[in-house]
């Protein structure tokens, strides 16, 4: 991990949309981040992302998230050589209910 402070200022506002940059640290806050680039951030988000934690905290991260989609797991289980079933949203997926027939 680097400077944290050029790596937040290095990230585009549209991912902080809704919280105050100034007050984010990247040691604090890495699940949030590393969810949050790799969901909403472009190829470049992602470049810095992975100059600063690395594919071993970002698998940490991605294997326990419930925020990203399988899309995004995938990509990361790809790019890593990591089981698809390690990651928790492949093993945990939201009951879709039938309609009733009537």
């Amino acid at each position: 991990m680097k400077e944290k402070n050029n790596f937040i200022d290095r990230l585009p506002d549209r991912l902080f949309w809704d919280v105050d940059r100034s007050k984010l640290d990247p040691e604090q806050h890495s699940r949030w981040l590393i969810e949050r680039i790799l969901m909403w951030g472009s190829l470049d988000d992602f470049k810095h992302l992975l100059a600063y934690y690395g594919w071993d905290e970002i698998v940490k991260v991605a294997k326990k998230s419930r925020q990203i989609d399988c899309k995004t797991a995938s990509f990361v289980a790809h790019m890593t050589g990591t089981p698809k079933d390690e990651f928790l949203c492949y093993s945990t997926k939201q009951s879709n209910r039938k309609l009733w027939f009537y």
